[in-house]
């Protein structure tokens, strides 16, 4: 999947996945759950586990 087919997915623009990727902008918790569904990944996969 491109840059600009997950921007597309998503429903952001290419640049604002990009500053995802840069760390330079951080996704809310529903752009999180657009982007893993866009990706076929699950929910939880960007969200780090609960420390006990």
């Amino acid at each position: 999947m491109t840059l600009r087919e997950l921007a597309r997915a998503t429903g952001v623009s290419h640049e604002t996945i990009r500053k995802y990727e840069l760390g330079r902008l951080r996704p809310s918790p529903e752009r999180l759950a657009a982007l893993a569904n866009a990706m076929r990944l699950p929910p939880n996969y960007f969200t780090p586990e609960q420390q006990d």
